[in-house]
């Protein structure tokens, strides 16, 4: 039996060894000396407390540790080229190869980034620029060229859906987390506030072991906050307010924005009004180019689409210090031509096919016409080219290039050549081509008096001309300013025609008499229009006045006074001016008000309504019944020549050819009733927020 002194049993309870193995070791009991010496020098336990026990438990969840990078090489093959790491790093965002314009993007912004450069660039609608921008701004972290950057966007919702897609790209790709764990590996164990605000690295965290990571996700005001004091990301809107942008890192720094990432900072519904870009362009330039401080001169990238002439985007692609940068969707036409639209020989067979077949696709479906266009693929498509070659629904198209033509007619020249070609055509040079055969090829398979289920606003509008017709119409109107032509028709009854030699009180007499009988028949109209707009110019302009006071009584009818006035006389300077909008005014006297509206502006609208594709946003339609031959020969009287500026007031000169216009004139003030009491303008239905009235405690008492 081996023989144990004193000393080795006190280093063997020491250890740990239990009594029962030394007395084994031993081959006998304890005596009372090694008892003793055993008792003696046994450790300690200490008991934990439930809260001591609870404790550890939370600092073992609130310890993470750091993944090594799956593969080094590759991540820092990829970083040399921020195409192919978006592909890798991004697969979902970027199923498809990129785009010519998407390339001319990527490199816009990076090179901004690094060399200072302010940068613009302008995308067809719809290529996917924002993804684009997303994704850049979290490779200009990565690779360190900048630390804070700002993606602003429009809307408070393009903030909210970039801070989601960022989230994503930390919390759910495994590529990115693969090879940039230092960065995903708190997101991945959590996005809340509070727990990542108490996260620590553990041993793995190398020089940061035991620290706090630093990290924190503020869904609020839209920041990410990256570990270890790497930097800071954010989403904007410049609706908001982004005075004192800042945040505060692990290691005190406090870190502004350093890069500015611009997406379409602009409302497509005001873009053509010269206020509105003004108020757009001071609050990028003032507030988020200022945010960098002082000591800092932010740089900024930018990503837009042309909504109108001279809007936001036109600002900063002609400003000197940026460098700019226009993508077409249509790079070539198929005659080889570039620009805004593709302006066709009148005879010319290419655009005969690509008509034909626009026919087939309207009329017999999207078969026939992509029969029809593989098998006269070479006549049709010519020298043409886009920008994008995997740019189509394969559901929907061939290629393309059918998908391109299919939106120009879709969408007609001028909306195309702004959305898709960035390239509008210049108003005042550009004559548009309307005749008689366009207006009553407009017909679609609707009766008369039927309202569209787009329909969003109706009004009846008349042209006064006592000495033979009141001639009117009823409009149906949708939230895209498309407009259905419902009924027309003249009243030519007794009291008319009404004569010149009368006296003015028998005139007026007369005029509000024949008012009052045809407004009878406009409320029984099976339409039934709440607004009846009136051409209130020359000997009526009292009698439909009078009307206006007692038509919601008498007719169940709200009338408008309406006063039409040539461009060059037509000023927003009148002194009881109440209320003013898209080339209209009103004025307010009493318990009188009227409207007075831009003539020519709204006589430009009207027919260029008419040279949408059929069934387009904006497009102008007529009910299926008799021959529209005399309508539209009243569309058609007055021709645009030229339209430009002189000194800082828009000019239009119209050839005028014999004949009456009267139906013209109808459909002029329909579309401005319904952007006056409708809020259907050019841009589509404005929703105006309600405003609050403050009232005196004596008007309260009232």
């Amino acid at each position: 039996m081996p023989k144990l002194t004193i000393t080795q049993i006190r280093q063997l309870s020491a250890s740990g060894t239990m009594k029962k193995d030394i007395s084994d070791l031993l081959g006998r009991p304890f005596n009372a000396a090694e008892n003793r010496a055993y008792l003696e020098s046994k450790p300690v336990r200490k008991v934990m407390s439930g809260s001591e026990r609870i404790e550890k438990m939370r600092k073992k969840e609130r310890t993470i540790e750091l993944p090594a990078v799956e593969d080094p090489d590759r991540r820092k093959r990829l970083e040399k080229n921020t195409e192919k790491w978006l592909l890798h790093y991004m697969p979902n965002a970027f199923p498809f190869p990129f785009s010519d314009g998407h390339k001319e993007l990527i490199a816009n912004v990076i090179t901004a980034a690094k060399t200072g450069q302010g940068v613009v660039t302008a995308q067809p609608r719809g290529d996917g620029k924002t993804t684009c921008l997303r994704g850049c701004s979290m490779f200009l972290v990565v690779k360190k060229i900048v630390r804070f950057p700002v993606l602003v966007g429009w809307k408070h919702s393009d903030a909210k859906s970039g801070f989601k897609a960022w989230l994503n790209i930390l919390c759910d790709s495994k590529e990115f987390a693969a090879d940039y764990p230092e960065y995903c590996a708190p997101f991945i164990h959590s996005t809340h506030a509070t727990a990542l605000k108490n996260l620590c690295w553990g041993e793995s965290g190398g020089e940061f072991a035991g620290e706090k990571i630093g990290a924190s996700v503020d869904s609020e005001v839209k920041i990410i906050t990256f570990p270890n004091s790497i930097g800071a990301i954010a989403a904007r809107s410049a609706q908001g307010d982004a005075k004192g942008l800042n945040v505060i890192l692990k290691d005190g720094t406090v870190l502004r924005p350093d890069f500015m990432i611009f997406d379409d900072v602009q409302d497509p519904k005001r873009a053509h009004k010269s206020e509105a870009v003004k108020e757009t362009v001071d609050i990028i330039e003032n507030v988020f180019m200022g945010m960098g401080g002082r000591r800092k001169r932010l740089v900024s990238a930018m990503a837009c689409t042309i909504e109108a002439e001279h809007d936001v985007s036109c600002y900063f692609l002609n400003k000197r210090d940026w460098k700019s940068t226009i993508v077409s969707r249509v790079k070539v036409w198929p005659d080889g031509s570039s620009g805004g639209t593709w302006d066709s020989e009148k005879d010319c067979k290419t655009r005969r096919y690509w008509d034909d077949w626009r026919e087939l696709l309207v009329d017999e479906g999207k078969e026939k016409a992509a029969e029809f266009f593989k098998a006269n693929r070479k006549m049709m498509t010519g020298k043409m080219q886009t920008s994008w070659k995997h740019g189509f629904d394969p559901d929907k198209d061939v290629c393309d290039i059918d998908a391109a033509m299919s939106e120009w007619y879709k969408l007609g020249e001028d909306v195309f050549s702004r959305a898709q070609q960035n390239n509008p055509i210049t108003r005042g040079v550009d004559v548009y081509t309307l005749t008689p055969e366009i207006v009553m090829s407009r017909v679609l398979e609707r009766k008369p008096y039927e309202l569209p289920e787009w329909t969003q606003f109706v009004i009846a509008a008349t042209d006064i001309n006592p000495a033979y017709a009141l001639t009117s119409g009823v409009v149906a109107f949708g939230k895209d300013q498309s407009a259905a032509v419902t009924w027309y028709g003249k009243f030519e009854k007794a009291p008319l025609p009404i004569s010149k030699n009368l006296s003015e009180a028998q005139y007026h007499i007369a005029v509000y008499e024949a008012l009052v009988r045809h407004g009878r028949e406009i409320a029984a109209n099976p339409c039934k229009p709440k607004y009846w707009i009136i051409d209130a110019g020359g000997a009526q302009s009292k009698p439909v006045k009078k009307l206006a006071e007692v038509s919601l009584d008498l007719l169940g009818l709200n009338v408008i006074v309406s006063y039409g006035r040539a461009g060059k006389a037509f000023k927003q300077s009148l002194s009881k001016k109440t209320k003013s909008g898209e080339e209209w005014f009103e004025g307010r006297e009493r318990r009188e008000k009227w409207l007075i509206w831009n003539t020519d502006y709204w006589r430009e609208v009207a027919q260029r309504s008419f040279t949408c594709e059929t069934g387009s946003p904006g497009g102008t339609t007529i009910f299926k019944s008799h021959s529209h031959r005399e309508f539209a020969e009243h569309i058609c009287r007055k021709k645009l020549e030229a339209k430009g500026m002189i000194g800082s007031q828009m000019m239009w000169s119209w050839r005028v050819d014999p004949g009456k216009d009267d139906f013209a004139d109808m459909l002029n003030m329909a579309f401005v009733g319904a952007s006056y009491i409708g809020n259907i303008g050019t841009a589509g239905l404005e929703i105006k927020k309600p405003t609050r009235r403050i009232m005196t405690q004596a008007q309260l008492r009232r």
